[in-house]
Order: structure tokens, then C-alpha cells, then sequence
């Protein structure tokens, strides 16, 4: 049997409401995080799973926040590499620890015209102090 007109009106109603509750949810949540590039972005991947309580419960490093990102969109967050990088750059500029580390760069090798010691040199005798008597070696016995 079809539903009346007053069912489907109170149900698109209905429907109406969620939605509004739903983005109003959004929009609070989008005033609890600082203003800046990338916020709009984090606001539009991020909190598809997520409260953005999430984002400002523990400052991370650079390379945290990199490591965060890849794997939510790993899980599934759909974002190109445009917003990854926007979103990096807000969670860093609002909620990092620093600078990233350093790359590693190997140690360049010591080069072959220099060794790394000093050659040796013979050692030679030392000279009796001025005015030392100097004893003669034992003479071989027969």
C-alpha cells in the first residue's frame, strides 16, 4: 500500500532535519579548529570519520602528522595530493611539535689520495742528556 502525502511530507521532513543537524554539527566542529589554509580541506576529509577533536588531542611532529595521514588514507580518505599536502600544512602550522627531522644523508667516504693515519716513522734513537756517562753494551760472552 503507498504512504499518504502527509507520510512522505513528514518524512522528507524528517530528512531535512537530520541534514540540518548534520551540518550544523559540521559547521561546530569547524569553529572549534583555527583559522588557516588547509582548514577547509581538513574539514571536508577529515571529519567524514572523524570529530575534529581528534586533530587537537595530541601535537605531533611533522613526520606523526605524515604518518597519520597516509594511513587514513590508506583506510579509505579521499583525498588527492593537493589536499594531502594542505591538510599536513594545517595540522603542522596549528597542531605540530616542530620541524620535521632531517633527512639522513650517508657519510661521504674518506678519500683514497688522503689516508685516514698518518704513515708511521722509524724511531731513532734517543741522545744521551749533555753531560751523561753512557754505559757500554755487555760484551758477548764466549
Amino acid at each position: 500500500m503507498g504512504m499518504s502525502a502527509n507520510r512522505y511530507a513528514a518524512a522528507f521532513a524528517g530528512a531535512l532535519t537530520l541534514a540540518a543537524i548534520g551540518a550544523g554539527g559540521a559547521w561546530a566542529q569547524a569553529d572549534q579548529l583555527p583559522e588557516g589554509p588547509g582548514k577547509s580541506d581538513l574539514m571536508e576529509v577529515c571529519t567524514q570519520c572523524h570529530d575534529v577533536s581528534v586533530v587537537s588531542q595530541k601535537a605531533r611532529t611533522p613526520d606523526e602528522w605524515m604518518n597519520t595521514v597516509l594511513r587514513m588514507q590508506g583506510m579509505g580518505a579521499n583525498m588527492d595530493d593537493a589536499k594531502r599536502a594542505s591538510i599536513l600544512a594545517y595540522l603542522n602550522a596549528h597542531f605540530g611539535t616542530g620541524p620535521a627531522a632531517a633527512p639522513v644523508t650517508p657519510a661521504t667516504p674518506a678519500s683514497p689520495a688522503a689516508p685516514a693515519v698518518a704513515p708511521a716513522t722509524p724511531a731513532t734513537p734517543a741522545s744521551p742528556a749533555p753531560g751523561a756517562t753512557t754505559t757500554p753494551p755487555p760484551a758477548p760472552q764466549k
